[in-house]
């Protein structure tokens, strides 16, 4: 099984940013993404704020929802072509 992730803490330390977590496609939907995310709860509970970004209306969006994180509405993704 393959799984990994990369991120970064904020100098606040109440913020964390997930920058990338990733489950071999053969063992989605096994539970381990969701373990994932409750032992990066587990072991940082005095972080308030998590972050990542994905895209909208994917399966990885859904799979975040259904972990119980949201939409930031008020945050936007800007680029330059």
């Amino acid at each position: 099984m393959v799984i990994c992730w990369d991120s970064q803490r904020s100098e606040a330390e109440d913020h964390f940013l997930l920058k990338e977590m990733c489950v071999r496609t053969a063992r989605q939907r096994q539970g381990h993404g969701s373990a994932l995310l409750e032992a990066l709860a587990s072991r940082l509970p005095e972080v308030r704020h998590r972050y990542l970004l994905t895209a909208r209306d994917s399966a990885a969006s859904d799979f975040y929802q259904a972990n119980g994180l949201r939409p930031a509405g008020r945050l936007a993704v800007f680029v330059r072509p």
